[in-house]
């Protein structure tokens, strides 16, 4: 239903100060001057189109310097064993825990990418392609080791398609402008001539 001439200017004059709700809100005030019953959804939809804003003060949000009322107090024995029902027992897993062995799948928003994890144990997740490429060599991984997929594809984990690489190698495959053959020997090849250079920079400059 429209809203009536009356009806805006009670809006106009009072919701800035006093809002849609309450004993002194817009609501209520339509109501006993009109007899319509509006929401505060309509309400605040008609202040908007108006060019009316609230400016009063946010119910049910405590204002800056407000001290709790139970700042520094202990919780009674008779409240706490009120809620103690309700609390979380030591040891306790929420009911979406899941099993070891179970994969996820997690969306990377920057890179648009789906990567997969396997739960080894609680709260402990890894990269379903390491742990698949250190199960078939039965060995473990250092922090500068990366495991790349051969073929492109991100999403094949057979064994045979997982590669091992430092992370300067890696850096060297995924730049476009060097554009290195992913051969083990050239690869080698390049990192220690990197790590030459290094060498020979701290050298220079005295650090080592």
């Amino acid at each position: 239903m429209k809203y009536s001439k009356e009806e805006e200017y009670i809006i106009k004059k009072y919701y800035p100060k006093y809002g849609g709700t309450g004993a002194k809100g817009c609501v209520e005030r339509i109501k006993k001057a009109t007899g319509n019953i509006r929401t505060r959804r309509g309400v605040a939809l008609k202040a908007m189109k108006l060019g009316v804003k609230y400016e009063g003060d946010y119910k049910g949000v405590f204002k800056k310097g407000r001290t709790p009322h139970n700042k520094g107090k202990e919780m009674s024995q008779e409240m706490r064993q009120k809620v103690s029902r309700t609390w979380f027992k030591k040891g306790h897993l929420p009911h979406n825990t899941k099993e070891d062995g179970v994969i996820s799948v997690r969306h990377h928003k920057r890179t648009d990418v789906y990567y997969f994890y396997i739960r080894i144990s609680v709260s402990n997740w890894q990269l379903l392609q390491r742990y698949v490429y250190e199960k078939h060599h039965n060995v473990t991984l250092g922090e500068g080791d990366v495991i790349r997929f051969r073929d492109g594809n991100l999403y094949n984990f057979e064994a045979d398609n997982l590669q091992k690489v430092t992370r300067f190698q890696h850096l060297l495959l995924n730049n476009p402008r060097v554009n290195v053959p992913n051969d083990k020997d050239i690869l080698n090849a390049y990192e220690t001539l990197n790590n030459l250079n290094k060498r020979l920079k701290q050298l220079e400059d005295g650090t080592q």
